[in-house]
C-alpha cells in the first residue's frame, strides 16, 4: 500500500522483510526509546522481523496499518507511522510516529501524519484519531498542535515501561476540525 499526495516530500508505504535492516538501524536510537513505549533499546535486527511480521500480518486482516515514512525523491525509509487498533464501532483509531534522528526536525513527520489523516478520514471514514505522548515528549506534542488536535487532558501513571510508570497526554482530533485536508492517491502494491 502507497499513500501520497503530489508536492509532498514524503509518501507512506507498506513494509517487508527487505525493510527490517533499515528499520533496525533507525530504531536503534535511545533517544527514541525515552519517548516511545515499550520501544526496545537497543533496539536489534530481531525486534525489527517481529515488527515487520506484525505490521505485515495487521495490513493483511484490516486491524491496523504500520507504514514506513519514505522520502519522495529518493525512497529512502526515514521513520514509521502507525494506525491502531481500529474501531469500527466507535469510528476512531489511535495514531503514533517516530522518525530517526537524521530526519528530525525537517517537517517530516507533519507531512506524513497529514497522508495518514486524510486516509482515516476520507479512506476508512472515521471521526477521530487519538495520539499520546509521554509529558516530557514535548516535541511530539507540539506537532499535534500543530496539526489541529486538542489536547483532551493528562492520563495519571497510564503507562507502565523501563521500571516506573508515565503521565500521557492525551490528544484528539475529529474529522470536522482537519483542516489540513489534501487530494491523497492510495495504491495496493503487491
Amino acid at each position: 500500500m502507497e499513500i501520497r499526495s503530489s508536492g509532498y516530500r514524503v509518501y507512506l508505504k507498506s513494509i517487508g522483510m527487505k525493510d527490517a535492516d533499515r528499520i533496525a538501524e533507525l530504531a536503534n536510537d535511545p533517544e527514541l526509546a525515552k519517548n516511545l513505549y515499550r520501544f526496545p533499546s537497543p533496539y536489534t535486527r530481531a525486534d525489527a522481523v517481529r515488527f515487520v511480521e506484525l505490521a505485515m500480518q495487521s495490513l493483511s486482516n484490516g486491524t491496523a496499518f504500520h507504514l514506513s515514512i519514505r522520502l519522495s525523491d529518493s525512497d529512502t525509509l526515514v521513520g514509521m507511522l502507525g494506525i491502531a487498533p481500529i474501531d469500527l464501532n466507535n469510528k476512531k483509531v489511535e495514531m503514533g510516529y517516530w522518525l530517526g534522528k537524521d530526519y528530525r526536525g525537517k517537517g517530516y513527520a507533519n507531512d506524513a501524519c497529514v497522508l495518514m489523516m486524510n486516509f482515516v478520514f476520507e479512506h476508512l471514514n472515521l471521526n477521530k484519531i487519538v495520539a499520546r505522548t509521554w509529558l516530557h515528549a514535548e516535541k511530539s506534542a507540539k506537532l499535534l498542535e500543530r496539526l489541529g488536535f486538542r489536547k483532551e487532558g493528562v492520563l495519571l501513571e497510564d503507562e507502565f515501561d523501563k521500571d516506573r510508570f508515565y503521565d500521557v497526554n492525551l490528544y484528539g482530533i475529529l474529522k470536522s476540525e482537519n483542516r489540513n485536508k489534501i487530494k491523497i492517491e492510495v495504491k495496493e502494491i503487491r
